[in-house]
């Protein structure tokens, strides 16, 4: 079972150093950490998400006991093993193929949340498996002026979304094609209301989702709990 993932990632290793040469991403922790998701995403995509997990754990579990891999070492490569079979999850989900599986294992590394020994692993590990959705009657704003529930949202629809290149995330709504669904499940829900604007309808949302900022950027929802007692937790039944 030790040798199940070097058996697996074997016959594409060489495809695994060609992309990432291609995309700059040198030798070093680095390299490693995207080896490890890359590594972990295909066997997923190409085996199963299953196969992906159990390969990925007893690789590290056998070199943390015959190697003497420090602890560090395997929370890091658990959680970059972790983090490619949830790629490859989410590819099946919303029908990627296998080179826009490969472009979505650069956007992590591009945003620093593939591990190193020197990273914050608990935090990253907060941000991949943090629950973040709206429950499935949410309203979401289309770009021709209707709306639809948020379960019955498909790839391909076109929603009003935030502007990524605004520095004020909230100045302007632009249409925006859905190109991946992703489907979360929780028994924890934080009802926002807005006391001070009558009109507004209360937003149900998990903790963890990320809303954006008066001053630009976002934060998640349960930061605004801590923060505020004008915003109260509250539990819903399970969707």
């Amino acid at each position: 079972m030790a040798d199940l993932y070097d058996q697996l990632v074997g016959p594409f290793q060489s495809q695994l150093e060609t992309i990432m040469d291609a995309y700059g991403i040198v030798g070093g922790l680095n390299r490693n950490g995207v080896a490890h998701v890359l590594g972990s995403a295909l066997i997923g995509y190409d085996y199963g998400i299953a196969v992906a997990d159990i390969a990925g754990w007893a690789k590290e579990v056998a070199q943390t006991l015959a190697r003497g891999n420090d602890y560090a070492d395997f929370k890091v490569d658990v959680y970059n093993n972790q983090l490619g079979a949830k790629l490859a999850l989410e590819a099946q989900i919303n029908n990627l193929t296998r080179d826009q599986l490969i472009e979505t294992v650069i956007e992590p590394h591009r945003a620093g949340r593939i591990a190193n020994v020197r990273t914050n692993v608990p935090s990253l590990i907060g941000s991949m498996f943090g629950v973040k959705c709206f429950p499935p009657a949410a309203l979401i704003s289309l770009s021709f002026g209707q709306t639809k529930a948020i379960s019955s949202i498909r790839i391909g629809d076109t929603t009003l979304a935030f502007d990524p290149s605004r520095k004020n995330a909230i100045e302007a709504l632009v249409p925006c094609r859905v190109t991946r669904l992703f489907h979360n499940v929780t028994e924890s829900w934080i009802r926002v209301h807005f006391p001070d604007f009558p009109g507004q309808a209360e937003i149900t949302a998990t903790p963890g989702h990320h809303m954006a900022k008066p001053g630009g950027g976002f934060a998640a929802l349960e930061g605004a709990v801590r923060r505020t007692k004008k915003v109260s937790e509250s539990r819903l039944p399970q969707h």
